[in-house]
């Protein structure tokens, strides 16, 4: 009998150790703002997030990227800047394992698009702006979303603002160095703006966003041959507003669509999820929303052939991260939200190789007026507090009292090996080795305001958000 339970226990903690998911909720600045529009997971298992960051004293604009490990701990930080304002809108690693970034630079109004290549250390390569494209002199251009190519160059699309105050979509590929191979501008009614674009399988591109004309916006997608050539594009919805912000490539050669639509119920904002098969045609589309605004900045097609959908939902003043989880065709599996009492926008989702999700975005602080970049790294099902690791009980790990003042007691049933507590900026704090299943931390010392705790056992790593008062 003894023998028995000794191999279940074994058994039970090898499967703990199996199914260990690392999740953090970590906001990181100092005293300028900061935006985050996307991240990913590098191939150290650490992440790369990438944005751009406001220095309040001269009110100059630079393209911002940190490099974290695991657990979310910053690793490096670059902040990359011409003499204008700089501004990045997606960033993708390249296979070289440094990123692309993309964006705009210089002054209202006239704006170029940016091209940014960086190593692996976040060193820049080579900085490319991209002022006139396809002849064209507009009042500007707007870089929204970058792909490395098959052939190691890159495509970007984005949107031009005319003096007639009308936008174009355009489409700029550029060789390895960022230089010009070729561009195309697609002009369909008054409002047309390219918010991604994907390689397709047959060497030409997709690209997604929106076309409007007066007060009606649709969802607006052009396909391409290899160089740029229109094959077909389609508009889709028939209410007063819909737009793409995001789309991926699916293994039957389809294409699967996120944005919003406005809810005629409530009068309110939808995320909207759409299924086209290889020529546009719609297979399927779904809304997700209630009597709040729910938006969509991206989406990600995960192990299991589902979805991800990640934005914001607004209950004006306050906003929180959006997170949606849907099966391969759209219906929902869970929803879940993050953030507390300020601004929370959700802008970048990707699944991690734990089988978790990575979301980048920012925190808007209404009393200082700042943002600081917020990454959410969740397990599986989206969550990241409580019993983080495990679908039972059977590891459970508390903390209390919360909020807390002078002390901060922290109970687990596994053994814990160490405590590391962080601020809002991401810098630890305290850092302490714990040899048993109780601790009592003393956190007299810590200033009113918001902190992360990350507890370690064998097993797991557990980080909860914890408030002093």
């Amino acid at each position: 009998m003894k023998k028995l339970l000794q191999i279940f226990i074994m058994c039970f903690f090898f499967t703990c150790e199996l199914t260990a998911q690392i999740t953090f909720e970590r906001t990181y600045g100092g005293d300028d703002s900061y935006v985050c529009h996307s991240v990913e997971q590098a191939s150290d298992g650490g992440y790369l997030a990438a944005g751009y960051i406001n220095h309040l004293t001269t009110n100059k604009f630079d393209v911002y990227v940190m490099k974290t490990n695991a657990y979310g701990d910053t690793l490096w930080t670059h902040s990359y800047n011409t003499p204008d304002n700089d501004f990045c809108y997606d960033m993708q690693i390249t296979q070289d394992q440094g990123c692309i970034i993309t964006g705009y630079t210089g002054s209202y109004p006239a704006f170029k698009v940016l091209l940014i290549k960086t190593d692996v250390n976040g060193d820049a390569l080579w900085t490319q702006t991209y002022g006139v494209i396809s002849g064209v002199d507009t009042i500007g251009y707007f870089g929204r979303s970058v792909q490395q190519t098959s052939d190691g160059g890159y495509i970007v699309t984005g949107y031009t603002s005319n003096p007639d105050y009308t936008n174009d979509i355009f489409l700029l590929k550029t060789n390895a160095s960022g230089e010009i191979l070729w561009t195309k501008v697609y002009n369909k009614d008054e409002g047309d703006i390219g918010n991604a674009v994907r390689q397709t399988p047959d060497g030409g591109f997709i690209i997604a966003g929106k076309t409007s004309y007066m007060w009606f916006t649709y969802v607006y997608l052009i396909k391409t041959d290899a160089v740029g050539d229109t094959l077909w594009t389609r508009t889709y919805g028939d209410s007063e507003s819909q737009e793409a912000s995001d789309i991926q490539l699916l293994s039957d050669g389809g294409y699967v669509i996120s944005g919003n639509i406005l809810d005629e119920n409530y009068y309110t904002n939808d995320v909207y999820l759409l299924k086209t098969d290889a020529s546009g045609q719609i297979i399927w589309s779904k809304a997700f929303g209630g009597i709040y605004d729910e938006f969509s900045n991206s989406i990600c097609q995960t192990s299991d052939g589902g979805f991800v959908i990640v934005g914001q939902t607004v209950n004006y003043p306050i906003s929180n991260i959006y997170l949606v989880k849907t099966n391969l065709d759209g219906d929902t599996l869970w929803t879940r939200t993050y953030g507390g009492e300020e601004m929370e926008y959700g802008y970048s989702v990707n699944q991690t190789t734990d089988g978790g999700y990575i979301i980048g975005g920012y925190t808007f602080s209404q009393a200082t007026s700042m943002n600081k970049i917020y990454l959410v790294k969740t397990n599986g099902d989206g969550q990241t507090v409580g019993i983080d690791d495990y679908r039972s009980l059977s590891c459970p790990i508390t903390i209390s009292p919360n909020p807390a003042s002078s002390f901060v007691n922290i109970q687990s049933v596994l053994n814990m090996n160490g405590l590391k507590v962080y601020n809002h900026l991401g810098q630890i704090l305290a850092s302490t080795a714990i040899n048993g299943k109780f601790y009592r931390f003393d956190s007299s010392y810590l200033k009113a305001g918001m902190y992360f705790f990350s507890i370690e056992t064998d097993e797991y790593t557990v980080t909860r958000r914890i408030l002093i008062e």
